[in-house]
């Protein structure tokens, strides 16, 4: 079975083995540094004991736990099957543990002994790496084997994996430029080109675009060799071997016989050449059944010249040269041949990529020389005539909030340099783009006026995303300042480099700890920096309270109005544990504005949906609560206004900002969803510790519809077997919301409908039993308390645990009917009465 993760291997070197190597520390024989060549062995590299190399480097357990501080999860890189990647400090002399922020930067793998990569997997990379240097190979600094202890030390690759850059989205995440997508493919297929020459004759097996790691030059180098395989020797064509490798990725002859060849390696270039090309992912469930797979979906038009533009990623914004987009869709058909011996070989490949790469700075060389002479006064008349410029690009070109945007006159996109950086952390390049020119003749018609929000707010970023926002940020004005004849103040009084890293992590304060709600307010950084991201744009992501009520029993209901000013309601429930003596501040968050489910008993549906909320108006509502409290919010709902499950995306990047940033755990906070197919799955992917909470509200398809319409969609039964794959993949028992509505599905037969439901479904259910709370003009009717008992007592003697929500904050919903402020019927609190009023039976 094809899997990027494998099973753990026994491990082949004794521990008296491993002792004995410890003693003897690095071997002295070995290749030198600037060596590529490699011995051949007549035990494959990943069996048998570490090969000698002088490049690598054997620590002490102790040694990587100092340098990365305990391995503190603060410096987690990455996680994945294998374990985790923490961040560390060395000496770059003596090797020897350094401080935070000194000598040499590390990334350190430290293998999960129960995760799905083992003791094989871990000396082929030792052996591979050590034996191999390529500048287009991550370098093996060295290792740690020290008991169960499986540890690898690589340099530091600051830009992360071409995966991030590709697929991740978030509030500073702007798209690869086409010029950075080249040269990162040439990168790549030079490493792959060097692992396949007679020097190496190793065969990766499992490239793609997480293996391809970028450093600060956006340098491609390919790491994680643990599949990697030797190259058939003498009169063998083909590696025999278990097929292995990623689903989408590998080469169809290898899926079908197992044959291993350097073509297979070839195959999957041209599928992450295609994902360079496109923005897709090679394999997605979530598109349509006819696009889950990338190659079969653009194999079509690769064909047809005519056709190529429609699967270029339309984030390119048309910044491309039309020819060089067919060579390249014409290499990636190449690769993806059926037929193993019609691919061209790596070296082919990257000799394409290196023409056309050269071609694209032959062309920027030029546009710079230009722009030199644009600066200095001496414009080419041809150049600037109004409407002279390309028929389908924008003309005009200048940098917000900059001096230096004198500089910047009407120059043609496609002659004009491309700024050598990554346009996805640097939000000033998106300053640097066209802006169409004012034609006399035909005055532009006027546009109907859109609800925007803003995309760059710095809310809900983690600290290395402001740390490389920063670094993007001075490398960006670093640019402008050498690419124009003057400067201007902002750009020439920019942090170092080593200030600017320094400068994330006070972003990072500002953001949390002192929850600054505007830019201005950032008094701890120079004023340059704060211009600088003012005027790329940038904003701190807060929006302003636009109404609140207190009930008298605490509860608070907050209406914030957001940038394109829509209202969403937030509301803060404050809990004293008498048995522990302390105090729960639980936030009950939206996730979208309106709701477009319109489950019968509900008002938010009723008003309608206007769109998704983004990740930093979802964090801005628990900050609102925290500030209208002045306590620290210990719980988290995904319970107010939309279905999560439709913003899953931001969703879950509000709780990773919840858990990360805001350090409220897992455990508690929970994700409510009325049902959406295919989604519950996809949120048991992540893992995550938290509660999911299903709202049900019937036991039987029939009655549900008629409640919640959406369930047409989903039956029950499908919406109960992803909850038991939730449970399965998570260990979190399932929540089942149940509202109670009077004469509808309240009486005792529901209960023991739904309690055989739940057993005939398995185990790891919790049932929450809501008692409507009516609202104006609503046809239901709230249950009286002894049917509610009733309920309960049915359910719980079918052995199902079931519990009671309170109604809180009746009061506040009056008053904000009275003022037509809320129109959302109350949030009820988690809280058990039931038990509370059974003990108190149990005593009379």
């Amino acid at each position: 079975m094809l899997s990027a993760r494998w099973a753990r291997s026994e491990s082949s070197c004794s521990r008296k083995a491993a002792a004995a190597r410890r003693r003897k520390g690095p071997p002295s024989a070995g290749l030198g540094a600037s060596s590529s060549r490699v011995s051949a062995a007549s035990v494959p590299r990943s069996e048998g004991d570490i090969l000698q190399s002088a490049n690598v480097r054997s620590f002490t357990f102790n040694e990587l736990r100092t340098s990365t501080r305990n391995f503190r999860p603060d410096s987690v890189l990455g996680e994945g099957g294998f374990g985790s990647v923490f961040k560390g400090w060395i000496d770059e002399n003596t090797f020897a543990p350094a401080r935070p922020g000194t000598g040499m930067v590390i990334a350190v793998k430290k293998l999960n002994q129960e995760g799905f990569q083992g003791h094989r997997e871990w000396l082929a990379e030792v052996n591979y790496l050590g034996q191999l240097s390529h500048p287009n190979l991550v370098k093996l600094v060295g290792y740690c084997l020290e008991d169960e202890q499986r540890l690898l030390v690589y340099e530091f690759m600051p830009r992360g994996s071409l995966e991030n850059h590709l697929f991740r989205r978030g509030s500073h995440f702007e798209p690869l430029s086409w010029n950075l997508r080249m040269k990162v493919a040439l990168g790549a297929a030079k490493g792959l080109a060097f692992l396949h020459s007679d020097k190496a004759k190793v065969i990766y097996r499992d490239f793609k675009t997480s293996n391809v790691l970028l450093d600060s030059n956006y340098n491609a180098k390919l790491s994680d060799f643990g599949l990697a395989k030797d190259g058939p020797t003498g009169d063998k064509s083909h590696v025999s071997t278990r097929v292995m490798g990623t689903y989408g990725y590998a080469a169809p002859e290898y899926l079908a016989t197992g044959h291993l060849t350097a073509k297979s390696d070839v195959y999957s270039f041209g599928v992450v050449l295609l994902e360079l090309l496109s923005g897709r992912r090679a394999l997605d469930k979530n598109r349509p059944s006819n696009e889950h797979s990338l190659v079969e979906w653009a194999r079509p038009y690769l064909s047809n010249k005519r056709r190529i533009l429609r699967i270029l990623d339309a984030r390119l914004g048309g910044q491309y040269s039309l020819a060089g987009a067919q060579k390249v869709a014409a290499l990636a058909m190449r690769c993806l041949s059926g037929d193993s011996r019609n691919r061209p070989a790596m070296d082919q490949v990257a000799a394409v990529l290196q023409q056309l790469v050269q071609q694209q700075d032959e062309t920027t060389m030029q546009q710079r020389r230009k722009l030199s002479i644009v600066s200095s006064g001496h414009r080419p008349r041809s150049n600037f005539q109004p409407g002279g410029g390309h028929a389908h690009t924008k003309q005009a070109r200048q940098l917000s909030a900059s001096p230096c945007a004198s500089e910047y006159v009407k120059v043609e996109p496609r002659k004009m340099a491309a700024a050598p950086q990554h346009v996805r952390a640097a939000p000033l390049a998106r300053a640097l783009r066209a802006r169409a020119s004012a034609s006399a003749a035909v005055p532009p018609k006027p546009q109907p006026q859109r609800a925007s929000t803003s995309s760059r707010a710095l809310l809900g970023l983690s600290e290395p995303e402001l740390r490389q926002l920063a670094l993007d940020l001075g490398q960006v004005c670093n640019v402008l300042v050498s690419s124009i004849s003057t400067t201007c103040a902002v750009c020439s009084s920019f942090d170092p480099p080593a200030q600017q890293s320094y400068r994330g992590k006070q972003l990072h304060d500002l953001l949390y700890k002192s929850r600054a709600k505007q830019i201005q307010e950032f008094n701890y950084v120079p004023k340059a920096f704060r211009e600088a991201l003012l005027g790329a744009g940038w904003s701190v992501g807060r929006s302003p309270v636009h109404h609140a009520v207190t009930a008298s029993d605490g509860t608070t209901k907050i209406l914030l109005k957001l940038e394109d000013n829509r209202l969403i309601e937030t509301v803060g429930i404050p809990v004293d544990d008498d048995n522990k003596g302390s105090s729960r501040l639980t936030a009950c968050v939206s996730s979208q504005v309106g709701c477009p489910l319109r489950c019968s008993f509900c008002a938010t549906g009723k008003g309608g949906f206007a769109r998704n909320l983004q990740p930093h108006e979802i964090v801005e509502q628990v900050l609102a609560i925290e500030e209208m409290f002045k306590h620290r919010v210990t719980n988290v709902v995904f319970m107010g206004m939309g279905e999560p499950m439709l913003n899953l995306k931001s969703v879950l990047e509000a709780h990773r900002c919840f858990n990360k940033e805001l350090k409220i755990g897992q455990r508690m906070m929970t994700i409510s969803t009325v049902g959406v197919p295919n989604t519950i799955k996809m949120l048991a992917s992540h893992k995550l510790q938290s509660t999911l909470a299903v709202s049900l509200h019937a036991p039987n398809q029939k009655l549900r519809e008629t409640i919640v319409p959406s369930a047409k969609s989903y039956p029950l039964g499908a919406l109960m077997d992803d909850c038991k794959s939730y449970f399965l993949e998570t260990g979190r028992r399932v929540s089942v919301e149940y509202t109670l509505l009077a004469g509808i599905n309240d009486e005792k037969e529901h209960a023991e409908e739904l309690a055989g439901l739940l057993r005939t479904c398995g185990g790891g259910y919790h049932v929450n039993l809501i008692p409507y709370n009516p609202i104006e003009g609503s046809e239901y009717k709230r249950p009286y308390r002894k049917v509610v008992q009733a309920f309960v007592e049915a359910l719980e003697a079918r052995k199902i645990t079931v519990s009671v929500r309170q109604t809180r904050g009746l009061d506040a919903n009056a008053a904000c009917v009275a003022d037509n402020v809320f129109k959302a019927d109350s949030i009820l609190l988690y809280q058990r009465w039931y038990l509370k009023l059974k003990a108190q039976k149990a005593k009379s």
